[in-house]
């Protein structure tokens, strides 16, 4: 199976028939279910389709039955391979963390994490039982991940990164603990997010870590695959996977991917990923427009720039000659001499950044490579870029892990810098977004710390503004953006772009759902139209939205797939 797929987003769970047939949930702007037959027959729809509000697990009985968790009804639903709804079963409890079939398919095993139980269920769902109470078990508390086979139950708990290995003898009920915190793997994780019994090997996916790793059945490490990235053989968010015999399916989430691997030969086989489609985004980044109202995405998960022209209409996909895009993330249009440059920040695997510059062609409709930015200090890991206006000359680099701001010319060459560290007197400061207003004066933020500092145009400290009274609200700062009367923040928290007065001062939430009943999803880029239009970049959600001048909402283009 080898399968493209338009709007093929953020698989979350798997499951594959005893034909062949693999099933999976995808999580975009609504969850949807998607069957891919053995004989290449697609079939996905919608949750609300199908008659239920939630969709958390899904598994595949003996029946070729498909088996659905609803979390905000606590249903389990059952469903032929059409998805016409066969039969449901109320589940007690109201929060449930993982759902695991035996290897004969014929009982099914669900975390109840509000009851800190395991529930056994026929695979047609008539009758449910008691089959584990793990409240006794220290430490063992979120159990978002489980497998079984045979008298062995292994239960991850996601929170402390702790593997519980449970074994049933003679009514007696044994169990060690296993897994150790770390970043870099090899036995250690961070974010262990689901677990698998395949013959040899038990398996952990490693959410944050970017790997999954391989144990014996000791549980003692073997190997590892992976490491974030885009190439075949790596992840970027492994979250679950689906074992049979020696072969292992996995939901590669942020590449929007299935990928099939081989635990003997550690062989990597994309078989379903998503399809690039112009006009669509996926993940944008990076956002700007030039003197003409025309906008530039950085399109990073198509590893593109986009044209659209300022009603968010489909202009051009920008051919690049003789240069692959990896990762943009960050964009800035300047004018000069009557022509157009484009600056790119391409974000590779680890922290292996660079600075392009790009001459956009006469008709528009490509680019052609300039210069890099070179230093005797490489980028580390920059996040972001700005321009005062697209006349300028040059723009402004936060160099994230550098722990600085620089100011690049049009030619790759350093103007001007300035050390974070000395500026906060932090020294894990991280700066990772940076705003350049219409007067030449440039605003950063520290991510953490909800800090956002002010500089003139040469980089002299102007102020500092503390939003740490406000950190239950805030969280974090993504993204600051600055104009002539107000600043706005793109934050994590309840209510995710925020406006303030330059003292500070709460002046209005963001609203986007007001039109489109849909909820920000990760902001992270905020610019301004010639005409003082703006846009936010809504990475998650896969759109672009735009404002007026008063921050009125005026499109809702969601530019990915609904």
């Amino acid at each position: 199976m080898n399968i493209k797929v338009a709007g093929f987003r953020r698989p979350f769970a798997i499951s594959v028939s005893s034909e062949g047939h693999v099933v999976c949930l995808t999580e975009t702007l609504n969850k949807k279910v998607n069957i891919f037959l053995s004989n290449n027959e697609f079939i996905s729809k919608d949750i609300t389709q199908i008659g239920i509000s939630g969709a958390t697990f899904l598994a595949i009985n003996e029946k070729n039955e498909i088996i659905i968790l609803d979390d905000i009804s606590g249903t389990l639903n059952w469903f032929n391979f059409q998805l016409d709804k066969v039969s449901s079963c109320k589940l007690p409890g109201s929060r449930y963390g993982a759902m695991k079939f035996e290897q004969n398919c014929k009982k099914l095993y669900v975390s109840v994490l509000d009851l800190s139980i395991v529930l056994q269920i026929s695979s047609d769902g008539s009758s449910t039982s008691n089959f584990f109470d793990y409240s006794s078990i220290d430490g063992c508390d979120n159990v978002n991940g489980l497998a079984i086979k045979n008298d062995r139950l292994i239960l991850l708990d996601t929170v402390q990164a702790s593997l519980f290995d449970v074994s049933f003898a003679e009514e007696k009920v044994e169990y060690t603990k296993h897994l150790q915190y770390g970043r870099g793997g090899r036995g250690q994780v961070r974010n262990p997010t689901d677990v698998n019994i395949l013959d040899n090997f038990i398996v952990v996916h490693d959410y944050h870590n970017y790997f999954t790793q391989f144990f014996d059945n000791g549980l003692k490490f073997i190997y590892q695959v992976g490491g974030k990235g885009q190439n075949v053989n790596q992840f970027d968010l492994p979250v679950s996977g689906y074992a049979v015999n020696d072969e292992l399916y996995i939901c590669d989430k942020n590449n929007d991917r299935i990928v099939l691997l081989n635990s003997k030969s550690k062989e990597f086989n994309v078989i379903v990923e998503d399809e690039f489609v112009e006009g669509y985004l996926r993940r944008p980044s990076g956002i700007t427009s030039d003197s003409n109202k025309q906008i530039y995405v950085a399109d990073r998960g198509n590893g593109v720039i986009q044209k659209f022209d300022e009603n968010l209409n489909f202009l051009e996909k920008l051919r690049i000659e003789n240069f692959q895009l990896n990762r943009p993330s960050s964009i800035s249009v300047l004018e000069n001499d009557n022509k157009k440059y484009i600056a790119i920040i391409e974000r590779k695997s680890g922290n292996n950044s660079s600075l392009n510059f790009y001459l956009l062609s006469d008709d528009e409709k490509s680019l052609s490579f300039c210069k890099h930015f070179d230093s005797d200090i490489p980028l580390n890991d920059p996040q972001d870029m700005a321009t005062s206006t697209s006349k300028s000359s040059y723009v402004y680099i936060a160099d994230t892990l550098n722990r600085r701001i620089v100011q690049v010319s049009l030619g790759g060459n350093i103007v001007n810098q300035i050390d974070m560290v000395r500026v906060s007197g932090n020294k894990r400061i991280l700066i990772k977004t940076i705003s350049a207003r219409e007067d030449g004066d440039v605003f950063t933020a520290d991510f953490d710390e909800c800090m956002v500092y002010h500089f003139d145009s040469e980089l002299r400290i102007k102020n500092k503004i503390n939003f740490s009274e406000m950190k239950k609200k805030i969280h974090i700062i993504r993204a600051v953006y600055a104009t002539k009367d107000y600043l706005m923040l793109c934050v994590r928290g309840e209510k995710e772009v925020l406006m303030f007065n330059y003292q500070g001062e709460f002046l209005k939430e963001v609203n986007c759902k007001v039109q489109t009943g849909l909820n920000w999803n990760h902001p992270v880029k905020i610019c301004t139209t010639e005409s003082g239009e703006i846009l936010i970049a809504d990475k998650e959600n896969d759109r672009i939205i735009k404002f007026d001048n008063k921050v009125n909402l005026i499109i809702n283009k969601t530019k990915g797939y609904n």
